[in-house]
């Protein structure tokens, strides 16, 4: 019982800090696994699966859009002369690097969101409770 309950928090806390850009498809992939993790746990009925997996292929293309505009953006500012490095470039980098930033958290919001919207009162009830104890244990984690 014990092993089961860490995954599923495990699962929570994967969905609840995928943040990076740079690492948007491996977050995509860990999305993936928690949502399938909790898709289990609150026990989805068929309709609520497919539209979990539509919401994650949707999250997957977007985030790896996103992760792919964020490396080539990467590459060109490794390859940038600092010596010739305008006022006008650094704040074109800076608006573009802000903007992928916003894009990535947008859509990890929608995917979040999407999610819990499919659940019905009890298992957003379940949700709550797990997503309550994790705060709890990062709470502890973090004051120690």
């Amino acid at each position: 019982m014990l092993k089961r309950y860490s995954v599923i928090l495990a699962s929570l806390i994967i969905f609840f800090s995928l943040s990076s850009t740079t690492q948007a498809q491996q977050g995509a992939d860990l999305a993936a696994a928690g949502l399938q993790s909790l898709v289990t746990e609150l026990k989805l009925d068929e309709s609520q699966k497919q539209e979990v997996d539509a919401l994650i292929k949707s999250y997957t293309e977007k985030s790896t859009a996103i992760r792919t505009k964020v490396l080539e953006l990467q590459t060109e500012m490794k390859s940038l002369e600092l010596g010739n490095l305008t006022k006008k470039k650094i704040q074109r980098l800076s608006a573009s690097t802000g903007k992928y930033s916003a894009q990535f958290t947008e859509q990890t919001l929608l995917l979040q969101t999407g999610f819990y919207a499919v659940l019905n009162s009890e298992q957003k009830a379940k949700f709550d409770e797990l997503r309550g104890q994790i705060a709890e244990r990062r709470s502890i984690m973090s004051s120690q």
